[in-house]
């Protein structure tokens, strides 16, 4: 299908968006190909420290801008991309919110506004989704290089190097990640490597597993509390959906029992979990056993004394904040960057009446400290509404079984974008994904590789 002049959008047929992804192939051969290594690097460096998150993806918008002058028609079957549309309508909302928020300068509102900038990954990425199991991969080996950077920062610690790549507080090796983004983006890395974990066949499921085990290792290293329960929820959450596709698993080996580990693999699988286990033993030692137990006294404190001098018990106090705004703006909440303005100006007296404590306002964030509470607080029931909306389409999108003629490798990998998306849900009962640079990016990347309009793999018969 030529590109041809613009028309009113009409609805495609999974034939059809395969057509249009063709010709876009065929037609535009090198600008296809250099519009999918910059997507791909685009995805790899997703994974790396703050300063190449924010710029990655600026190369390839640059070429999208210049190709789709010629081949728009490529972007027609985003019209009626269901989960494009509650993602336009998140951002119009936040963006929206701008009318009443209670930030009084627009530094505070630029807090909630400034991650939008990574919302158009989603049209961005689009014309280079027929190769979307390259972007997975591509994705998946960038955020390897964080992980293999936070191994570097643990020998340096061990081996007494005298020279620190990192530096971080005692008990958080997180190498060029900080430590609660680290355990953020971990958790997602660990639903990205529990896709082939779970599905691949053979030797490829062993290497999810040693992928899986070796991210465990890295999110205990991290030291994030939050990022711990994050991981075992994930883990918890994924066995019933293992359940549901274990047909779908079967149909997608290549024969006999070509889809089930052979015995050398599941043991060879579980030695690796050992033997990372022991290094995250060895490499945490009683510093994490530490930190463990001082969260635990930490809520107690918070809970029983109202001691809220600790970064436990400031979280609690932000969570009661977050309450206290939902209770007073339930429906639109604050506004974008309204929470930690509005905190501060409360007085003694609307705190007790909001059952919020005082004492902490002083020392409240821009941000809650956890996804939906913050949401809720900022943006309401409509806004939390919306969020969650975007969110549950775009899982459900990304668990939606792939074509029978599907190779096993890229059948598995299907699955990859959508248990990231619920590793980040998960984190986000602890840290506000929709702030922090390098999980709000994360996010963004995983909901465009989530949309359901997306064409076959090239290559995929019907």
């Amino acid at each position: 299908m030529p590109p041809g002049p613009f028309h009113i959008p009409r609805r495609h047929t999974p034939d059809q968006i395969d057509a249009i992804f063709a010709a876009q192939r065929q037609g535009d051969p090198i600008g296809w190909r250099i519009h999918l290594a910059l997507a791909l690097g685009a995805c790899f460096f997703a994974g790396w420290s703050t300063s190449f998150v924010e710029w990655c993806a600026l190369p390839v918008l640059i070429c999208f801008l210049v190709r789709m002058t010629g081949w728009h028609r490529v972007l027609e079957p985003l019209a009626f991309d269901r989960v494009l549309r509650f993602l336009l309508a998140w951002g119009a909302f936040v963006a929206l919110s701008l009318l009443w928020s209670a930030g009084t300068t627009w530094n505070e509102r630029l807090v909630d506004i400034k991650p939008l900038r990574f919302l158009p990954l989603a049209v961005i990425l689009w014309p280079v989704m027929d190769r979307r199991s390259w972007l997975i991969l591509a994705l998946m080996a960038g955020i390897a290089c964080g992980q293999l950077a936070q191994f570097t920062h643990l020998l340096t610690l061990k081996l007494d190097l005298g020279w620190m790549p990192f530096h971080r507080m005692p008990g958080r090796i997180s190498g060029w990640w900080d430590p609660v983004s680290g355990g953020t983006v971990l958790c997602a890395a660990l639903g990205l490597w529990l896709a082939p974990a779970l599905f691949a066949p053979g030797r490829a499921r062993l290497l999810g597993a040693i992928g899986v085990a070796a991210t465990l290792v890295c999110i205990t290293l991290t030291g994030t509390r939050g990022a711990w329960i994050g991981a075992a929820l994930l883990c918890g959450i994924t066995l019933p959906i293992k359940g549901w596709h274990w047909r779908l698993a079967r149909q997608c080996a290549r024969a006999g029992a070509a889809g089930a580990p052979p015995r050398w693999a599941i043991g060879a699988a579980l030695g690796a979990m050992v033997v990372l286990g022991g290094a995250a033993i060895f490499a945490g030692g009683t510093k994490i056993a530490d930190r463990f137990q001082r969260g635990v006294e930490e809520v107690n404190a918070a809970l029983t004394a109202r001691d809220y001098s600790t970064d436990t018990g400031l979280r609690i106090a932000m969570w009661q904040w977050s309450i206290a705004a939902a209770k007073s703006h339930p429906v639109v909440g604050l506004g974008a960057g309204g929470y930690q303005p509005w905190v501060h100006s409360q007085s003694p007296e609307s705190a007790a009446h909001l059952g919020a404590p005082i004492e902490a306002a002083p020392h409240v964030h821009s941000h809650a400290h956890s996804w939906y509470l913050h949401t809720i607080a900022t943006l309401g029931v409509v806004g939390l509404a919306l969020l969650l909306a975007l969110t549950i389409t775009a899982v459900a999108s990304g668990l939606r079984p792939p074509l029978p003629a599907t190779p096993p490798i890229k059948s598995a990998l299907a699955f990859a974008p959508a248990l990231a998306l619920l590793g980040l849900a998960c984190a986000g009962l602890f840290d506000t994904i929709t702030v922090s640079q390098q999980p709000v990016f994360l996010f963004y990347l995983l909901i465009a590789l989530s949309l359901p309009s997306r064409p076959r793999e090239a290559g995929v018969a019907t």
